[in-house]
């Protein structure tokens, strides 16, 4: 059976799913054997709608990190909710929203081991 058609795309970084990670532009080579890696794709997009899986930054008072989680935004909180249910959800409230920015909605994974 022929291959699908495929499109390279640009690996811009790492992504966490359970805690937030430093927001940083590059790739790492990863050493360990047991590991394997899980490439996340996402369409740059500034909004989604509820329920959908979100690469958010989330502005600290000294650092920038980036998670990707379930988006959920009320009148007066976001929620982002992982889906391990280990990790409870990150909610914001009220001035706390504005530190929270939607980069891109997940649009598919892919996994090599």
């Amino acid at each position: 059976m022929p291959l699908p058609k495929t499109n390279k795309k640009s690996r811009l970084g790492v992504i966490a799913c359970g805690e937030p990670i430093l927001a940083t532009e590059n790739i790492e080579e990863c050493n360990n054997p047991s590991a394997f890696v899980l490439c996340i794709c996402t369409r740059h997009q500034p909004q989604v709608d509820n329920g959908e899986i979100a690469a958010c930054l989330v502005d600290g008072e000294f650092e920038t990190k980036v998670t990707l989680k379930r988006f959920y935004k009320y009148d007066d909180k976001i929620i982002l909710q992982a889906e391990n249910p280990a990790y409870p959800p990150l909610v914001y409230v009220n001035e706390e929203m504005n530190r929270v920015r939607v980069i891109g909605k997940a649009v598919g994974f892919t996994s090599k081991l």
